[in-house]
């Protein structure tokens, strides 16, 4: 039977995602946008004391800097060339399919066999909670509690966040606006770490 032991470079990977995380977490984009191509004028026109959806503004969602959008349709961000738009059409709609179909498919992701291993003729198939039940077995405590985070509870606290943002989108009356803000970029930075799972394989296979 295989044996799975952590070497240093596992260790110095995590040390390596944390000060990767910290590095993104700790850069002032507008400093690093203001040093690229200098800090821009405002809009011509803008206002100060009125929204941006009543003056036909609207802000980069890659540099953040507010642009003036062209009653033609098509607009593009001055600084970076981003294409902008005040909302996404249909965009609640969209993400209600989305959620349907993750909700519908994770069951059977998780249920069914990930990959089917064969040796001298004898195939193993090995579901990813079955991976985490033989890893616990083997007293590979942290890549298990590793794995069932991102194949588990991540996927499942994206799906009921997001239901549940999609639900008080336009109410008003269960979170003030803010909080939901803090909510959904929650879930976006814990998202990031979904793609964990590609390591499950690697480790099964070992």
């Amino acid at each position: 039977m295989a044996q799975i032991e952590l070497g240093v470079s596992f260790w110095a990977f995590c040390a390596f995602a944390i000060l990767l995380l910290s590095t993104t977490q700790s850069l002032d984009s507008d400093w690093m946008w203001f040093s690229l191509s200098g800090e821009p004028l405002a809009p011509e026109g803008a206002q100060s004391g009125r929204t941006a959806s009543s003056q036909g503004l609207t802000g980069c969602p890659t540099c953040g800097l507010v642009n003036r959008l062209s009653p033609q349709g098509k607009t593009h961000c001055r600084r970076c060339d981003e294409r902008l738009h005040a909302r996404m059409p249909h965009s609640l709609q969209r993400t209600w399919a989305l959620l349907a179909a993750a909700t519908v498919m994770y069951l059977p992701a998780n249920l069914y066999p990930i990959m089917t291993t064969t040796s001298l003729g004898h195939s193993t198939p090995s579901t990813i909670i079955g991976g985490v039940v033989e890893l616990i077995q083997m007293g590979s405590w942290p890549i298990a509690a590793v794995i069932f985070t991102a194949s588990v509870i991540v996927p499942v606290g994206k799906l009921v966040a997001l239901i549940w943002l999609c639900l008080v989108v336009k109410r008003s009356d269960e979170l003030n606006a803010g909080t939901r803000t803090r909510l959904y970029r929650l879930t976006e930075f814990i998202g990031r770490w979904s793609m964990v799972d590609v390591f499950v394989v690697a480790i099964l296979v070992a």
